[in-house]
């Protein structure tokens, strides 16, 4: 009855050993397929002409950074002086500066802004998408809720996305999405509502996300 047990217990071991070395295959398949992936994003931005390159520093974003949900969501973010951030994985380059913390407008005030923003060497800087303005959010930080400790300027509050809220109404007022970083949720508000802005620049496609 003793050997019969030790037997029992031999292959449920085995079986539970066998189990958890599948497991961590998958997840070393997983990881070689980030690397990959961030060495072809990598060889990317390479690409990219030389201004852009300039004194280019890639750093990757900590492991208590990383989403709750997957290995590859992993992020890499390249900073280019002091004041641009990009995201290679999104291929997004963020104004990171003084103004971006410091300085509320209206809609159309931080609409202008952007567009006549020179910053980096370039001059085609917009205001982003709610979309773009969410991927650098991380719903497990607060105070800020940034997915990224590259961005050093960052308010607590709601930044302007370009983004009209659909009316319900026909005499509604005009109001645009923003996304409030204290908690990296939206709202929307009246465009003559002051608030921050963070521009962005498209830096290997056309196409907003």
């Amino acid at each position: 009855m003793k050997k019969i047990f030790l037997s029992l217990l031999f292959v449920g071991l085995f079986s539970h050993l066998q189990a958890k070395n599948e497991e961590a295959n998958k997840l070393l398949a997983e990881i070689e397929a980030l690397s990959k992936r961030i060495d072809k994003d990598l060889a990317t931005v390479a690409k990219e002409p030389k201004e852009e390159q300039a004194k280019i520093k890639y750093v990757k974003t900590p492991d208590e950074e990383l989403s709750k949900d997957s290995y590859l969501n992993y992020r890499v973010y390249a900073q280019i002086v002091d004041n641009i951030v990009i995201d290679t994985t999104l291929h997004l380059m963020w104004e990171d500066n003084n103004h971006s913390k410091m300085i509320t407008k209206g809609y159309w005030k931080a609409s202008s802004y952007c567009s006549e923003l020179k910053l980096g060497g370039f001059e085609d800087w917009v205001v982003p998408t709610r979309r773009e303005l969410l991927s650098i959010t991380n719903g497990w930080k607060y105070n800020p809720a940034i997915s990224s400790s590259m961005f050093k300027y960052i308010a607590n509050d709601k930044y302007w996305t370009d983004r009209r809220v659909a009316k319900r109404e026909k005499d509604a007022p005009y109001q645009f999405w923003v996304i409030d970083f204290s908690e990296g949720t939206t709202a929307f508000s009246l465009i003559e509502d002051k608030h921050y802005i963070r521009c962005v620049r498209h830096t290997l496609k056309k196409e907003k996300y």
